[in-house]
């Protein structure tokens, strides 16, 4: 399933440009999901409607429970989703810092960072250093695909979310990292606190500072709930 490529820019030098920069003119190509397109393609959906709220919850994070298989879930709220959908538009790319054990590219700690996309209900991620290796060629190393059949019924919007390879220098995921990667960019699409440092990076590029965001990934006692857990898995 191929997805359709936000418009992009003539390149600019990064000697001249913080690399953000270039990423927030640029867009991806077209790649195909790890994720079936529908839930139906995963899930008698039927059958599911016939459950709880509570119990779809259970199932569907019991179904990707199996690490193994390296892929996330979680589950919103359609209030969430459209708020995510609404904002994805608006701002629909932005860079996420993940903290990493043994990878040192930020002044203020050992980060990756990571270029998110939204093409809503699709999230695509790739490590920022095969945009400067490859440019619009570079694929995502993890994705997540939102299912809201059960919107209306059941008031849930299923996410999945799956680690789909190596970045181009060799960055391979966890899959407490891709949790990780998840949840921050659930939490900076929908809460509107995160979300003005999104809107800055693709609207004030000015008045945005990696380093501040840097920070304030740091000090997010979510965010910082789910670094120390990670570390604790390393």
């Amino acid at each position: 399933m191929a997805l359709r490529m936000f418009g992009s820019l003539a390149r600019q030098a990064l000697s001249t440009n913080p690399p953000w920069a270039l990423c927030a003119r640029r867009g991806l190509v077209g790649h195909s999901m790890a994720s079936p397109k529908y839930l139906s393609e995963i899930t008698q959906v039927d059958k599911l409607e016939k459950e709880s709220p509570e119990q779809i919850r259970h199932i569907w994070t019991e179904f990707h429970a199996d690490e193994k298989q390296m892929r996330t879930s979680s589950v919103l709220s359609p209030e969430d989703y459209a708020k995510m959908s609404l904002n994805g538009a608006k701002s629909p790319l932005f860079v996420l810092p993940l903290l990493k054990e043994n990878h040192s590219e930020t002044p203020g700690g050992n980060y990756l960072s990571v270029i998110l996309q939204m093409q809503m209900p699709y999230v695509l991620m790739t490590p920022l250093a095969d945009y400067q290796a490859l440019g619009d060629a570079a694929a995502p190393f993890f994705t997540l695909v939102h299912y809201n059949e059960l919107s209306a019924a059941k008031g849930l919007v299923l996410c999945r979310g799956d680690v789909m390879a190596r970045g181009t220098g060799g960055e391979c995921l966890s899959i407490q990292e891709a949790r990780k990667l998840m949840v921050m960019a659930h939490l900076y699409y929908t809460d509107p606190a995160r979300y003005s440092t999104v809107h800055k990076m693709n609207h004030d590029q000015a008045n945005f500072s990696f380093e501040a965001l840097v920070k304030e990934v740091e000090n997010d006692p979510i965010l910082k709930l789910l670094n120390d857990e990670a570390l604790k898995l390393v």
